[in-house]
């Protein structure tokens, strides 16, 4: 049987196609016939652990059995991308790519950045222009580009930068997005090599790059940079715990399908005002509260240009507003509270409680009350199984403390909320084998980051208490796994080989011995 018919229809009109078992299942024999893609060089991803084909064929049946707008956007995504998969060279069946140029009084710039967009190789592409209310012409800038066809330039009241991509998304045409800020360029292999990487990962959702900058960095060992790949916080090992420690990478090397986008929702453009944006920020954040799977090329494939008046080189109450919202969303969802850390220690830089303490910003004074509500709703029930003790914990570590002679307003909301944590303490609900499992994580998950270490040692300390109790929150079998992500706790050795002993009776007896090993340690220093 010919799949593509099949596939054809799906990518042409996903709202009334249908699930064909047999047309499937000649996609499948057809993508296991052929030879696995090759993986680029510069490639930085985890391995792949999931057959490309279960992937893809899996994912559109998903899509299909949905009726909703996002799920018929990614219904019409694998289709093409499996047409594409199915007969790479054919050039009919490349898979369209959206580049989006933001714009606003950079008409002596956008040419060079739409030329750039024009001159890649790979075919199947269009450059969509968001005139962002400029007051210089950058439409007649790019008269020569536009006479290409593949151009289009809109016009809209001034938004920002955020409602500038959001304009550019609802504009696309094209199965993938590449964005591109008006003041950078793109290198001419730039889109076809990160093609080449999604071609190579199956799971993979977003991809990006290095770049290299002109005009040197912006201030700050903070500043948004694109060239720290490939290390320990590399954003394709897990996103959100990238982003929780640093700005993971340049919105102009980012190269992301369609359906992505629309499913996550729009740029927020509250977060994007005339002299700083944090919107991309946000953003990133958001793609990775989703779980988006990233993979990067440790390659310089396109040009940054840092220029007087970019955005990054603006401080505004912004920044400590990103801060607030992002904990807030973080200690909503239990599942994410192990970022809560890392983010915390990250929001004692620059002054941002300062900020967020100071600011007569209503979005802080609004922000400053629901994490208030938010404390006090962990003194309370338990939240899918979970206990709030354990971010309450961390809480009270990571926010600075109140000093004496602190000035204008400094230290008062820090010393309500350190009030407001330790009434929470005194009500929050007991730990149990939901916390253990989530805090300390499965084996083969990256260790729980110190940042964490309050809530690592409360849960050591029960555990051990369970232990003496007999009555452990795991079966025994799990107890050495989980013991052995404790780092350097001095409680881990003792349930390791609680554990690992053959019988239980041999393992209360080995970790009762260890027990008291500690404690003559302890008391001989």
């Amino acid at each position: 049987m010919d799949p593509v018919p099949w596939l054809e229809a799906v990518a042409r009109a996903p709202e009334t196609a249908a699930p064909d078992p047999d047309a499937a299942r000649a996609v499948a024999d057809a993508l296991r016939a052929q030879p696995p893609f090759p993986e680029p060089a510069e490639l930085l991803a985890a391995p792949s652990r999931r057959d490309p084909v279960a992937v893809h064929l899996g994912g559109l049946e998903e899509a299909l059995a949905l009726d909703d707008p996002i799920a018929r956007a990614r219904a019409r995504f694998l289709a093409t991308w499996l047409l594409h998969l199915l007969d790479p060279d054919d050039v009919s069946r490349l898979p369209l790519v959206t580049v989006v140029v933001p714009v606003y009084n950079a008409a002596h710039l956008v040419g060079e950045a739409v030329a750039s967009a024009l001159a890649q190789t790979w075919p199947a592409l269009e450059v969509v222009v968001v005139d962002d209310g400029s007051s210089d012409d950058p439409e007649a800038a790019l008269a020569d580009a536009l006479s290409d066809g593949r151009v289009r330039v809109v016009r809209q009241e001034n938004r920002g930068a955020a409602g500038a991509r959001n304009t550019g998304i609802g504009e696309a045409r094209g199965a993938f997005v590449h964005f591109l800020d008006a003041d950078d360029a793109l290198d001419t292999d730039a889109v076809e090599r990160k093609l080449a990487a999604l071609r190579a990962v199956p799971e993979a959702e977003l991809c990006v790059s290095r770049y290299r900058a002109q005009g040197g960095e912006a201030p700050g060992d903070e500043a948004p940079r694109g060239t720290r790949l490939g290390d320990d916080l590399c954003p394709t090992r897990d996103l959100l715990a990238t982003w929780v420690r640093r700005y993971p990478f340049q919105t102009s090397t980012v190269l992301v399908p369609r359906w992505i986008l629309l499913e996550t929702g729009p740029w927020d453009e509250d977060f994007s005002i005339p002299h700083s944006d944090a919107s991309d920020a946000l953003y990133w954040f958001r793609l990775g509260l989703r779980g988006t799977r990233v993979i990067a090329l440790d390659a310089e494939l396109g040009t940054r240009r840092f220029r007087e008046g970019s955005l990054t080189t603006h401080e505004t109450p912004l920044g400590p507003i990103l801060f607030m919202t992002t904990l807030l969303r973080l200690l909503e969802q239990p599942e994410r509270w192990p970022y809560a850390g890392p983010l915390l220690v990250r929001m004692q830089g620059r002054d941002r409680w300062g900020w967020i303490e100071t600011s007569e910003h209503p979005r802080l004074a609004e922000l400053r009350g629901c994490l208030l509500e938010r404390v006090a709703e962990f003194g309370q029930e338990p939240v899918d199984g979970r206990s709030g003790r354990l971010p309450l914990l961390l809480l009270r570590l990571h926010v600075p403390a109140a000093t004496t002679g602190e000035q204008d307003g400094r230290g008062a909301y820090r010393a309500r909320l350190a009030q407001a944590v330790d009434a929470a303490l005194e009500t929050a609900p007991g730990l149990a084998g939901d916390d253990l499992r989530l805090w300390l994580g499965a084996p083969g998950t990256p260790s729980p980051p110190d940042e964490n270490q309050p809530a690592i040692t409360a849960l050591a300390r029960w555990l051990e208490g369970c232990a003496a109790d007999g009555a452990l929150p795991v079966p025994r079998s799990e107890l050495a796994a989980l013991a052995s992500r404790l780092g350097t706790d001095p409680r881990r050795r003792g349930l390791e080989l609680l554990g690992r002993a053959p019988t239980a009776l041999a393992g209360r007896l080995a970790w009762r011995a260890e027990r008291v090993r500690r404690r003559l340690m302890g008391a001989m220093r």
